[in-house]
């Protein structure tokens, strides 16, 4: 899907090569560029980076914590599929840090768009994982592991407030397309 719509972003065209006569294929990007607000950019760098920490910190501790709502079957899959949107955050975080003041539409939807995307992944998983197990709590009681049981809630829902918090501040890095 990503692929079709990426090839239409390029022309493809055969030119000669000056050097053995033969022809060879040559892509040129036709897409739209866009422009970067680096003072933006370099204002979140800080903020990004710790959301991210804080989100795979949390997936980790939650998986050493060893409590009755993490083996819960509706309670693991919201915290097990947490994991994806927190590493792609991660990278696409990296990614905007690299970005230059002019960008193609590859490099926007893989830095800015993606990490937007992660951001409201983190979000909802999280904020599912923790009404998970708030319900896992309020119907079968923590067995004596209400400290155990608290940390690993506080893994879901720091998960979710660094989601929130990633794709408010996300808001505010808005590239402006260049007219060609």
């Amino acid at each position: 899907m990503k692929r079709d719509k990426f090839n239409k972003l390029y022309e493809v065209t055969w030119e000669r090569n000056e050097k053995t006569g033969k022809p060879k294929r040559v892509a040129r990007y036709i897409g739209k560029y866009y422009a970067v607000d680096l003072t933006q950019r370099d204002r979140l760098r800080p903020w990004m980076l710790g959301e991210a920490a804080v989100a795979e910190a949390a997936f980790l501790a939650g998986g050493l914590i060893n409590t009755l709502g993490s083996h819960c079957m509706w309670v693991l899959p919201f915290y097990a599929l947490s994991i994806l949107p927190t590493i792609y955050f991660t990278i696409a975080s990296i990614r905007i840090f690299r970005l230059k003041p002019v960008v193609d539409e590859i490099a926007l939807d893989g830095s800015v768009l993606s990490a937007r995307r992660c951001a409201a992944g983190m979000l909802v998983l999280g904020g599912l994982w923790t009404a998970a197990d708030v319900v896992f709590l309020l119907y079968y009681g923590s067995a004596g592991q209400l400290g155990r049981e608290l940390a690993f809630l506080a893994g879901g829902l720091a998960t979710a407030v660094a989601g929130g918090l990633a794709l408010r501040q996300l808001k505010a890095l808005q590239p402006q397309e260049i007219p060609q």
